[in-house]
C-alpha cells in the first residue's frame, strides 16, 4: 500500500509498474475522477488526454473510486459536492 497525493496518475502508474509485475489499483474519491477527465492536466502530453489515459490502463489498472458525502448546506456557507 502506498499514500500519495501525487495528481498525475499516469506518471504514478508507471512508477509503480517499474517496481512489481501484480495488478495495481488506485483509489480515489469523486471530485478527483471528475479531475482525471479535464484536459488542462495534460497540456504538456502530446496526445494530452487521450496519451495518459493510455498510459494509465497499460497495465491492468484499477480505479476504485469511494463515493462523496452529501451534507446539508449550513447556513454561512453552501455545500461542496
Amino acid at each position: 500500500m502506498l499514500i500519495s497525493d501525487y495528481f498525475e496518475y499516469y506518471r504514478l502508474a508507471a512508477y509503480l509498474a517499474r517496481y512489481t509485475s501484480q495488478p495495481i489499483a488506485v483509489t480515489m474519491g469523486v471530485a478527483s475522477l471528475e479531475d482525471l477527465f479535464k484536459e488542462q492536466y495534460y497540456a504538456e502530453l502530446e496526445g494530452g488526454i487521450l496519451e495518459a489515459f493510455g498510459r494509465l490502463f497499460t497495465k491492468d489498472l484499477r480505479i476504485y473510486v469511494y463515493p462523496c458525502a452529501i451534507r446539508p448546506p449550513k447556513k454561512s456557507r453552501p455545500c461542496r459536492t
